[in-house]
């Protein structure tokens, strides 16, 4: 993605990572890092979280060139719909998946489907991210298995974490229905930046 990339590959590009967010979201609640109560409540609790309706907006910087986007994400146990919008009237991209079918729609008329996020990131981008671990990290959560190195804040929430090449800063929390999640998150690697900012979480009365 050298230059000056057209607005249908950048809008590709914030429709993947939107869909690498979006992904695996039904797996169990993270094992906890340490045994600070705190921590263990509030992973245990957001753990269970595997359905909601979220409105935001994700600013994408990937070697100079930037992009954003605002974000309607509708997540179920087993599926789940992202809506891209470009502020600038590029376009809309649409991504759905569920386990073993990936498919994302373009304005320009572009289809493509894969079995899973990150096939679709090496055809289109060349390069991979992580796609299960984003599926946690949004939530306020480590990825279960990789080495993490986490920084808690005094109610056992995550304002730190590196994982995975990653590092991913904890901005901000809201409540939402008697849980703490993120309102704004900031994601760096080596090559990419990713900024989240949630102007609207809702939840099922179960969490999902």
């Amino acid at each position: 993605m050298a230059g000056n990339p057209p607005a249908h590959r950048r809008l590709l590009c914030a429709g993947l990572i939107a869909l690498a967010l979006g992904g695996c979201a039904g797996l169990p609640p993270s094992a906890p890092l340490e045994a600070d109560s705190g921590w263990r409540r509030h992973a245990e609790a957001v753990g269970r979280i595997t359905a909601w309706n979220l409105q935001g907006r994700v600013a994408l910087t990937l070697e100079g060139e930037a992009w954003h986007a605002s974000l309607l994400w509708q997540q179920l146990p087993d599926s789940y719909r992202l809506r891209l919008s470009s502020p600038l009237g590029q376009g809309v991209a649409m991504v759905e998946g569920r386990t073993g079918d990936v498919r994302i729609a373009l304005p320009d008329g572009t289809r493509d489907r894969a079995a899973d996020a990150e096939t679709l990131l090496r055809r289109h981008l060349g390069w991979r991210l992580p796609v299960d671990g984003l599926a946690w990290w949004v939530r306020g959560l480590p990825r279960p298995g990789p080495e993490a190195r986490p920084r808690f804040d005094d109610a056992g929430r995550l304002v730190r974490l590196e994982q995975s090449g990653w590092r991913i800063d904890y901005l901000d929390y809201v409540r939402v229905d008697g849980q703490d999640l993120p309102r704004r998150v900031f994601l760096a690697s080596d090559r990419l930046e990713v900024r989240l900012v949630v102007s609207h979480w809702t939840l099922p009365p179960d969490g999902g």
